[in-house]
């Protein structure tokens, strides 16, 4: 029977779950003086929105610890769930290191440095305590925008007179490709009108985002002013 409250539904043996495991046994190991390093960088990676942004975490760690780069990955994604297994629940350390080693199936010699581990680790769950809220918060349900790529080019216009088309000169148009985070990527076209068009509304977001980053939180995590709604907001239209 479970000690802690993340493993009374959690399935060892669920395909998803082996990484995780492997990962924890891989984290133990870590040498004493490696794991502060990763601790302090692992925020920046869980808040990483992009696989480039976080490989610029994962090299930057493996250049202080001299932990190749794919070990750093492993423990990176293990310390992003237990951090989140932390700021979910109030589970004990010695509990969760328990369940580990009897529902996990991992070695019982571990169980001494798993417990140093999950004991910095929950320290940082509660020093990063809107950590994991902030980055679901960001993620939301949309696909995430990870890049943009643009063209521009001049296309001929002609028109037919007398049974003849004659060059009447040139329109500008900028084409655009959406990359996301997931599914397909997205390609749409515009002109000067709707390009700037965008710019201003992009602009205008900008500014809400600065008027909603600018706001105080106290201890418990909520802003001490009311942040605008934005209830107001005007439609992009043309």
């Amino acid at each position: 029977m479970a000690k802690s409250s993340f493993f009374e539904t959690f399935d060892a043996t669920e395909q998803d779950n082996v990484p995780f495991l492997k990962d924890v046994a891989r984290l133990a190991d870590v040498p004493a003086g490696s794991l502060p390093q990763l601790l302090e960088r692992v925020p920046d990676y869980i808040r990483a929105g992009t696989p480039s942004e976080k490989r610029l975490v994962i090299d930057q760690a493996s250049r202080v610890t001299a932990i190749i780069p794919l070990e750093i990955a492993y423990h990176m994604r293990c310390l992003e769930t237990l951090i989140a297994i932390f700021s979910d629940t109030n589970d004990a350390v010695d509990d969760v290191a328990d369940d580990l080693i009897e529902i996990g199936g991992l070695p019982a010699t571990l169980a001494p440095a798993l417990r140093e581990v999950l004991q910095s680790v929950k320290a940082t769950a509660l020093r990063e305590y809107m950590l994991i809220d902030e980055v679901t918060a960001r993620r939301g349900v949309l696909p995430i925008l990870q890049r943009v790529l643009t063209t521009t080019e001049l296309r001929g216009v002609f028109h037919e007179t007398s049974g003849a088309e004659v060059f009447q000169g040139f329109v500008g148009i900028i084409s655009v490709n959406l990359d996301f985070d997931v599914g397909a990527d997205t390609y749409f076209q515009c002109d000067r009108f709707y390009a700037e068009m965008l710019i201003r509304e992009m602009q205008k977001a900008l500014q809400r985002l600065e008027s909603l980053e600018s706001l105080k939180y106290g201890s418990n995590g909520t802003p001490s002013t009311a942040a605008p709604s934005g209830e107001n907001e005007e439609p992009c239209t043309a």
